[in-house]
């Protein structure tokens, strides 16, 4: 319908005021009243409208920089760079490490890898640690939180991509990740080697280690 008026749709918004209503703020004010806040960035580095490989971008900056777009400066001293245990994208643009075959649909498989919104199947490939390193040093990350390395528990082979452009073998683990695993060291030791060489190449600590999609399914690493 095209013939839509103003007062159409304010008549239509009407009822929800009060719905909304007690969950207003001034963002702003509160973000500088120095409270601990949480910053959530959605999508990636890679389809940053400033960051990513044009026309293959989203609309927005997902990068702590669009957080000073819309608060001004303001100091952050904790930055958390969450990343996969693997790559994705969903859609077109360039994707290096990308398996088209049967342990990149194994992957996707056991990662329940969908579009949220579209469904769309995601592309999987390999960690790719040289964009990971790009995206640490643009954000100036402080620590990492890795997440889906249950779903790597299996996989019948195991590479990286190392932060010179290096395809690197590494060990792969038969033992399934689950709840019970509640420290790192509890992890089967070539799920700790992955980590270890994960954060070697990426030269940041990994402190969350996230083995299963619920909430408590997580390892936090003091």
């Amino acid at each position: 319908d095209t013939n839509i008026s103003f007062e159409s749709v304010v008549e239509e918004l009407e009822p929800t005021i009060e719905i909304i209503k007690p969950i207003l703020a001034n963002s702003k004010k509160i973000v500088q009243s120095r409270k601990n806040v949480l910053f959530e960035g959605a999508q990636g580095y890679m389809i940053g409208i400033y960051t990513g490989k044009r026309p293959y971008v989203t609309c927005s900056d997902p990068n702590v920089t669009g957080i000073f777009d819309s608060f001004g400066f303001i100091e952050i001293n904790r930055r958390i760079g969450v990343i996969k245990a693997y790559s994705t994208r969903v859609g077109d643009g360039p994707f290096p490490t990308e398996l088209k075959n049967e342990i990149g649909d194994w992957i996707r498989k056991e990662g329940n890898e969908y579009g949220t919104t579209t469904g769309r199947p995601r592309r999987c490939g390999w960690l790719d640690c040289e964009s990971i390193k790009e995206a640490i040093e643009y954000n100036s990350i402080t620590e990492l939180a890795i997440t889906h390395l249950d779903t790597l528990s299996g996989i019948p082979e195991l590479c990286i991509k190392t932060i010179n452009g290096q395809i690197k073998k590494v060990n792969a683990w038969s033992e399934r990740i689950d709840q019970s695993m509640d420290s790192r060291s509890s992890l089967p030791l070539d799920a700790q080697e992955y980590l270890d060489e994960t954060e070697s190449q990426l030269m940041k600590p990994i402190k969350i280690i996230s083995i299963g999609p619920r909430r408590n399914e997580k390892i936090l690493v003091r």
